[in-house]
């Protein structure tokens, strides 16, 4: 399945595949600031709440390459996460995260 990657106000949701998975997203705050967040699949559904961020860093960079390390804990196929780190890079100009 192709990554999904959704880019609004400086908000980069990468969208899950199945119910198993959660979604992640990078979020620019109005302090200079970057988020990482993630959510259940289910809230993410109905456009619930998100969870408190696991990581806040002054870089979009850092952001990313936390949001792939954090996705890694959950998602093993390392053709994905690859895929996502070039999706992120591709929709934001940012540069793809390393490992």
């Amino acid at each position: 399945m192709p990554v999904e990657i959704s880019t609004d106000n400086e908000t980069w949701t990468v969208v899950p595949r199945s119910a198993k998975e959660s979604a992640y997203r990078v979020v620019h705050r109005a302090d200079g600031r970057w988020v990482g967040q993630a959510t259940t699949y289910e809230r993410f559904g109905g456009g619930g709440e998100w969870f408190s961020p696991f990581v806040s860093v002054l870089s979009a960079e850092e952001a990313c390459v936390a949001l792939v390390r954090r996705m890694a804990t959950q998602i093993k196929d390392k053709a994905y996460l690859s895929e996502v780190a070039a999706a992120i890079a591709a929709a934001t100009g940012a540069p793809p995260p390393s490992e």
